[in-house]
């Protein structure tokens, strides 16, 4: 890629969203790494990934934090966080002060922010919705939670000094996207088809937040061991996966198989039974351990299947819920791994993890989507779009 034409200023908005984090803070990593100034607005639990990624913590009000105590799951805590966060004005003034003091060229915001989005309607600026969810989720048009999606956002907009939105048989967030200078999408079209493209989006591939270039993977295991690597990895977030991850290991035993298990910062592997057989670590980056791997189980997080993409890894994807239905039934309709229902009991897990390994087929369809995702130059055409707005 040549250089800039020119240097800018950006401003990113980040929030505890779990596979939302990683393509967006992967994203601020690019730009950064091509001399621009890049401010990421985030929480403190964020801080050492954003200045990991070369950009300058902003910090977010002490109260936009996500609290555990409160409960685990984002889920479990829709008074307490989630609506504060997407409709609230805590995010959305937060935006206005770190813009006033930065004076960002360009904003990049999560598009779930509801409230934070609107406001960046106010800053005068280029304006990027960063989507990482397919738009079989987060553009189906159901009216009764469309009509309360809406009357938030309206209310925060409000509040703002921002007009009202009008749905016209949308959704709240196509309704948003319309507004942007433009909308990246994090990840591939192939995966992620649109019945009604806007004609700001453009879908600029898989991002990372890691650059794993000098990064080895260590193996816990001889390196003569000839059995398949199968990776478990449920989510970086905590999802009440107990229950699934206890149904995996009751499907795994006594396969001839070395099994990894990722439990994401926000589990302790110690909360469930581990099999001898399992060895278990908190994190270690996908990218790193996935070219050694033979097969991904996971929950169907968009950053985990579009990194099993990347490195031509077949899957086995059980839901836990949020968007992940919708891409484990995409996963099987590429014909790059196996889509199973959310409450799949062990021999269901056990079958599709056998035939899965063993199918030539699911192993061609995967390493076709690795050419699909290495033709989108690991993030160079959301580098483009980008420096295009400056």
């Amino acid at each position: 890629m040549s250089f800039p034409r020119s240097l800018g200023r950006f401003l990113f908005v980040i929030w505890q969203s779990g596979g939302g984090t990683q393509p967006e803070l992967g994203l601020a990593r690019l730009i950064a790494a091509r001399g621009h100034a890049v401010h990421v607005l985030a929480p403190e639990i964020h801080r050492a990934r954003v200045e990991a990624a070369g950009c300058e913590w902003v910090a977010m009000p002490p109260e936009c934090e996500f609290d555990p105590s409160k409960g685990r799951a984002l889920e479990d805590q829709w008074e307490e966080f989630l609506k504060p966060t997407l409709w609230g004005l805590r995010i959305p003034e937060a935006l206005l002060d770190a813009a006033e003091m930065h004076r960002p060229d360009v904003v990049v915001i999560d598009q779930q922010l509801r409230s934070t989005l609107s406001a960046a309607e106010r800053i005068g600026v280029k304006q990027v919705t960063f989507a990482h969810t397919a738009y079989r989720f987060h553009g189906s048009f159901r009216s009764d939670w469309a009509e309360e999606d809406a009357a938030m956002t309206n209310e925060a907009r409000a509040q703002l000094g921002l007009e009202s939105i009008s749905l016209h048989g949308r959704p709240v967030s196509i309704e948003l996207m319309d507004r942007a200078d433009s909308v990246l999408v994090a990840m591939l079209p192939e995966f992620d088809p649109w019945e009604e493209p806007l004609d700001n989006v453009v879908h600029v591939g898989p991002l990372f937040e890691e650059d794993v270039s000098e990064l080895a993977w260590e193996s816990p295991w001889p390196s003569d061991d000839g059995e398949p690597l199968v990776v478990v990895s449920l989510s970086s977030m905590y999802m009440h996966q107990e229950d699934l991850l206890a149904r995996i290991f009751r499907a795994l035993d006594g396969l001839s198989a070395r099994v990894l298990l990722l439990t994401g910062t926000e589990f302790d592997a110690r909360e469930v039974d581990v099999p001898s057989q399992v060895v278990a670590r908190k994190c270690v980056p996908h990218l790193v351990v996935l070219p050694h791997a033979d097969l991904l189980i996971t929950h169907g997080g968009m950053g985990t299947i579009m990194a099993a993409f990347a490195c031509a890894v077949p899957l086995v994807c059980i839901p836990l819920g949020r968007d992940q239905d919708g891409n484990c039934a995409r996963v099987e309709e590429l014909g790059a791994g196996v889509g199973l229902p959310q409450d799949a009991n062990a021999a269901t897990i056990r079958d599709a993890t056998v035939r899965t390994l063993e199918a030539s087929d699911i192993r061609d369809a995967a390493a076709r989507m690795a050419g699909v995702v290495a033709s989108y130059g690991g993030g160079v055409r959301a580098v483009t779009e980008l420096e295009g707005l400056l």
